[in-house]
């Protein structure tokens, strides 16, 4: 979607288990998620050192992908969620359309999961990113 790319994180060394996308149908905002098992506790240290620097995941998933770019990265305060957790926020810029996003990362058991809020710049969210994440979060714990 929008030209992020999974394959960005497998080359980080992220193996994408599954992958979901929702858009609004009249609103042009979008969520996206990756979710990936996590074995060893050398994967799951791995994803948490991940977590702690969501601006490379972001990096990783807009850096294959051609014409997207990324600007104006920040890290985003966020609610502790999971075991361990990280978000930012930024611009994405593809055919000159920006788009406001925000990322988070985290991992609960052995579960890491991303995911990605994103609308047209200047438009107010419909879906706040910590409600998505908590109820990703639940999901996750429930399955």
């Amino acid at each position: 979607m929008l030209g992020l790319d999974p394959d960005g994180l497998e080359e980080l060394g992220v193996q994408v288990e599954q992958t979901f996308a929702f858009m609004h149908p009249d609103e042009f905002q979008f969520v996206l998620g990756f979710l990936h098992r996590l074995d060893s506790t050398a994967d799951r240290v791995f994803f948490d050192s991940l977590a702690a620097s969501p601006d490379l995941v972001a990096e990783a998933l807009t850096g294959s992908s051609g014409p997207l770019q990324l600007e104006d990265v920040q890290p985003l305060e966020f609610p502790e969620l999971g075991e361990a957790s990280g978000a930012m926020t930024g611009k994405l810029r593809t055919a000159g359309i920006r788009f406001q996003s925000e990322l988070v990362v985290f991992r609960e058991g052995s579960v890491g999961a991303v995911l990605i809020v994103a609308r047209l710049d200047g438009d107010q969210p419909m879906l706040k990113l910590t409600d998505l994440a908590g109820l990703l979060l639940v999901r996750i714990r429930n399955a």
